[in-house]
């Protein structure tokens, strides 16, 4: 009877996982259809190029193990855009998440993160780095925690305009980063075909608005 207990379970959770894997299949290859509907080229992993870009946030550095699963990207030999799901795994717990990266010779930021303003943020600034102020600009500063360092370098770089461009950002972003050339929109959870076009146009929108004129 147990025997019969174990064989049952077995079946059970190789059914669930085939089915698992199916759903992953057809939610990638809807991606793919509509990825390549909009000319952009698909890949089934990050390549090196884009991957050396993306080791110079500190997103790259976390937990034991990552793992990029379908990378979307657009070219245009100016600006390169590419959208990403990421896997990072700590022990036994994995999160997913969508990388929208975008790399353009014209832009120079210093290293800096862009958290939406919270609690948690808050919290973060009494036990760990404070964020840095902007009191000239109420409404930006509370609607961002800004971390970085040299700060000054970080001032210099949002000025009055690529801060109102951030404040003003429609659909609003939660987690932005920039290095460099490059800068970094980081999404919850993997890349769905219906916010594709959206999380391309924020990206590019938000990149025009950053390269200094």
């Amino acid at each position: 009877m147990e025997f019969i207990v174990v064989i049952g379970g077995l079946a059970a959770f190789a059914a669930i996982a085939g089915t698992a894997v199916w759903l992953e299949s057809r939610r990638r290859k809807s991606i793919k259809d509509f990825a390549e509907s909009l000319g952009m080229e698909v890949s089934m992993k990050l390549p090196s190029a884009d991957e050396s870009v993306f080791f110079a946030f500190d997103l790259a550095k976390r937990g034991q193990q990552q793992k990029t699963k379908l990378a979307l990207i657009a070219d245009d030999g100016v600006t390169r855009i590419v959208l990403f799901d990421r896997l990072i795994t700590n022990g036994k717990n994995t999160h997913s998440y969508t990388i929208a990266m975008s790399s353009d010779s014209r832009l120079a930021a210093p290293p800096l993160q862009l958290q939406r303003a919270s609690w948690s943020t808050k919290l973060t600034g009494l036990i760990g780095v404070k964020p840095i102020q902007f009191p000239d600009d109420p409404e930006f500063q509370n609607r961002f925690a800004v971390r970085g360092r040299p700060e000054l370098e970080i001032r210099g770089f949002l000025n009055e305009r690529r801060r109102a461009a951030l404040t003003n950002l429609v659909p609003p972003v939660e987690n932005i980063a920039f290095a460099g050339k490059a800068m970094m929109i980081t999404y919850p959870g993997g890349i769905r075909v219906g916010q594709i076009k959206s999380q391309l146009q924020t990206s590019l929108q938000l990149n025009r608005s950053m390269i200094a004129e």
